[in-house]
């Protein structure tokens, strides 16, 4: 940043600090004390008002049902208030406040339907006009807490400073905002967004007589919801320069949020399909009736390969890299599976976190030497049961054959499942570059415990398979015109792979079907391919 950027951005974050500390007197009051017991004090799920919620509660009950839920808004006027039975509840909107419709609506809602505990957020500004206390002052069920929405910048020490004591917050342009804010106030660990569509934009519409429309979709409107215009709080009728800078103020504030939640050692995790929200990591929930079980795929990376660094970040294809052309095949067949990409510790490695934000997938970062132990922390850290293992250095890998291992291990139960050689060797063990691998936790964990060698410790899952007496190994047939095929070498390590790898990715794209076996043709009509595998093998035998 250039001197002349850094001044301003200074002088900037000075004036509204200054201005911050004019408005907490004058607008903040001391905030009520806030819930601290919970059914789950670790995990709470924010269930915003998105048309995608309905999706979420239906396919992914279980994952609800065992988190801390908080409903916000309207959720009181659903059948799926009654449904989820939230602990906590969130209103912002001031038009609760102003619009007795509103008003008479949610909080009758509430009032009539609570049977249970439920702790009530309220913003202080709400006390000016008590009318909607009276309507839920009968049910002993609710407890009021009171938070403060003043908008507070500046300097972000002081910003997170005056966050976490609730004397305000960044820009609450809408609900999501306080929801999140309030929540990192509480013990939960990892906050999760369900129903944060935020698919405004494709929405708007300006009629020929300048009236601005807007088709704001919520997921108790089932399909009768439609277009028109925006009320301010002053009940006057939004312009389009006034929406879209609420929404500019709002995704701006999102990431403020991720950088605060960051202090505090917290994740506020996405799991909405196709929300428009870029500031936080993503999660696909799996699909609950396949399994049973958590699956997840892991991916493991890092820049610092000592025989050709930064391998998977070089341009392989034009622009694009090996870790791009990974991420995007996995993310096309296995749009239900959580997928994280494991990366180290190691300062080199933050371009690999960009990159897992940038394509909506998790990131964890472990040992950079003990490779078993980073698997296991990000399996654990994201709860999964059964993890596919991924290396990112084969561009030819067949994601399409990860339901293959998924669906063999629910068959046998087995604690490793791979493909293999009629030797029985696992295609890991060899230099092919064609398939995953499938591993339970609870292996790893039996296997970390078992060694400390560092060659086991090195190579996540060579302990299981060696070791058939104390593990459970399913091993699945190659095809069969590759079941000899151990001259094949489409791994990369080392230049001379990058080099023939990257030559061979854009023939089998260009000139052929796609499909393993015209790559293998393509690897045969050429001698000179056959050749430089051989030696590379020879220099890198496993």
């Amino acid at each position: 940043m250039a001197i002349q950027d850094k001044i301003q951005r200074f002088a900037s974050d000075l004036q509204q600090t200054l201005l911050s500390c004019v408005k907490i007197p004058l607008m903040s009051r001391r905030a009520t004390k806030l819930p601290s017991e919970f059914s789950n004090a670790d995990e709470l799920v924010i269930l915003a008002n998105g048309p995608s919620l309905n999706k979420t509660v239906k396919e992914h009950g279980e994952f609800l049902r065992t988190r801390t839920l908080l409903a916000v808004n309207f959720c009181a006027v659903s059948d799926m208030f009654t449904q989820l039975r939230p602990e906590l509840y969130l209103i912002a909107d001031p038009l609760f406040w102003i619009v007795d419709e509103k008003r008479e609506s949610l909080f009758g809602a509430l009032a009539e339907k609570t049977t249970w505990r439920l702790h009530l957020m309220i913003p202080v500004r709400a006390m000016v006009d008590k009318k909607w206390s009276k309507i839920i002052a009968g049910n002993p069920n609710i407890k009021v807490h009171l938070y403060n929405t003043t908008p507070l910048e500046g300097f972000r020490g002081f910003t997170n400073f005056v966050y976490r004591r609730g004397l305000g917050m960044p820009r609450p342009h809408n609900v999501l905002i306080p929801s999140i804010a309030t929540a990192l106030r509480l013990p939960f660990k990892k906050i999760y967004l369900a129903g944060a569509d935020h698919s405004w934009l494709p929405e708007i519409s300006v009629t020929d007589s300048n009236e601005v429309l807007m088709h704001q979709k919520h997921f108790y409107d089932r399909g009768t919801s439609k277009a028109d215009t925006v009320k301010q709080e002053n009940l006057n009728t939004a312009r389009l320069h006034t929406i879209l800078y609420h929404m500019y103020v709002a995704f701006k504030s999102y990431f403020t949020l991720r950088d605060y939640a960051s202090t505090l050692g917290k994740e506020i995790i996405n799991i909405t399909p196709g929300s428009f929200i870029d500031a936080f990591d993503r999660m696909t929930l799996p699909n609950e009736k396949q399994t049973g079980k958590r699956d997840g795929i892991v991916i493991q990376a890092r820049s610092g390969s000592t025989r050709m660094p930064a391998k998977i970040l070089r341009p392989f294809d034009g622009d694009t890299r090996i870790i791009d052309i990974i991420l995007e095949r996995i993310k096309k067949s296995c749009s239900d599976t959580p997928i994280v990409l494991a990366t180290t510790t190691s300062e080199a490695d933050d371009t690999l976190e960009e990159v897992a934000r940038k394509y909506g997938v998790l990131c964890w970062r472990g040992s950079e030497n003990d490779v078993l132990d980073r698997f296991i922390g990000a399996a654990e850290h994201f709860g999964f049961d059964r993890i596919v293992r991924v290396c990112s250095d084969n561009p030819f890998l067949q994601t399409d054959t990860f339901t293959t291992l998924f669906d063999r291990q629910t068959e046998t139960g087995a604690d490793y499942v791979g493909f293999g050689f009629p030797d029985g060797r696992p295609t890991i063990k060899s230099h092919l570059g064609l398939y995953a691998e499938l591993a339970t936790v609870d292996a790893l964990r039996r296997a970390a415990k078992a060694t400390s060698e560092p060659l086991f410790h090195e190579h996540v899952t060579n302990y299981l398979y060696s070791h058939p007496e104390d593990f459970s190994v399913s091993l699945i047939d190659l095809p069969d015109f590759l079941r000899e095929r151990t001259d094949l070498r489409l791994t990369l390590d080392t230049p001379e792979d990058f080099a023939l790898l990257s030559e061979l990715y854009r023939r089998h794209r260009d000139e052929t079907d796609g499909t393993v076996r015209s790559l293998v043709q393509l690897v045969d009509s050429n001698p000179a391919y056959g050749t430089i595998m051989k030696q590379n093998i020879e220099k890198n035998e496993k």
